[in-house]
């Protein structure tokens, strides 16, 4: 298998095309590009792809581009293309580990690979393709690619082969009651608070967040977190807008969804549940999305200041099977 040692540039998560002159195929990627590139390299390796960049050339370069996106461009040759990519520096910078592989392979997907932008969805609501771009809908624009944990070794499966089968993930669709066989053990209940800043002396393998809230604040987003201070999830709410997501150094954005028949100025119930292999939410003990769980170490519960949201109830209840 090659290594790639080069100098690159970035752009971040639309792409554009174009032809021009060039005399012989060059590589140069910047030094921030470097293990990204190596990294598709061997994904693609694994998968049946020899990848080296010697009959096309490879330039990954910052530079100015007029928006947070990465572009893509093929200079043609009378020796053959060379791939050059262009790559917005604040942008990058921006962006945890994660989301910059997910943005170097996206936009080697259009120069080595040849994809172009794919924006179907599976039932659950997520992407089918970190190939994802323009053009997408206003509300299409914030949902993010979970490219992350258990979904990240399908999405390169798709990037390399576009019949890649649907994952089981895909269908996930537990039930709110599907804990009938463990027993639910209360650690901590609170009822009508502005403000939670709780940090719990208890390494829980296993345990269930349930809260019952509204937001007070108008158009303003409020959140809840949960978890250890390197690796936590939170979700914010605003109107009917429910978010989930992590802190940007573990694994950044993750699901989103609008509906007419979500009202936040209106109590709502937000289950968190952690057992097993997975971390499980429910609004309104309707299942909504599924993450890797996180680790059983001293953690945190907090939220927003006072005047954003009302905790109309909380319950931490370790789960014991």
């Amino acid at each position: 298998m090659k290594s790639i040692f080069i100098a690159v540039s970035l752009i971040l998560i639309f792409s554009s095309c174009r032809v021009e002159e060039a005399n012989i195929p060059n590589i140069n990627v910047e030094e921030d590009f470097v293990p990204y590139v190596n990294a598709f390299i061997e994904e693609g390796a694994k998968r049946g792809h020899e990848i080296d960049f010697e009959d096309t050339g490879l330039t990954i370069v910052f530079g100015n581009i007029p928006t947070a996106s990465a572009s893509c461009s093929e200079i043609a040759g009378p020796n053959g293309g060379s791939h050059q990519i262009i790559v917005n520096k604040n942008a990058w910078e921006a962006l945890n580990d994660t989301l910059r592989e997910r943005l170097i392979f996206h936009e080697l997907g259009h120069c080595e690979l040849g994809r172009i932008h794919k924006n179907d969805k599976f039932s659950d609501g997520s992407w089918r393709s970190i190939m994802r771009g323009d053009p997408l809908s206003q509300v299409d624009e914030r949902l993010p690619v979970p490219y992350f944990g258990f979904r990240r070794d399908y999405y390169i499966d798709e990037l390399f082969n576009d019949n890649t089968p649907s994952p089981g993930w895909a269908s996930y669709n537990f039930d709110y009651n599907d804990l009938e066989t463990a027993a639910l053990n209360t650690l901590i209940s609170r009822s009508n608070l502005e403000k939670l800043s709780d940090t719990i002396n208890l390494a829980l393998e296993n345990y269930e967040l349930e809260f019952e809230v509204k937001t007070i604040s108008g158009e303003e987003a409020t959140w809840l977190a949960w978890g250890t201070e390197a690796k936590h999830y939170f979700f914010w709410l605003r109107e009917n807008e429910f978010h989930f997501a992590a802190n940007s150094n573990f694994q950044g954005p993750f699901h989103f969804i609008e509906s007419e028949t979500l009202d936040f100025r209106e109590r709502q119930k937000i289950t968190i549940r952690q057992h097993g292999a997975l971390c499980k939410v429910f609004i309104n003990e309707k299942f909504f999305f599924a993450v890797d769980r996180l680790p059983s170490d001293l953690f945190f519960i907090m939220s927003s200041t006072e005047n954003e949201i009302l905790i109309e109830s909380f319950r931490l209840s370790e789960i014991i099977d």
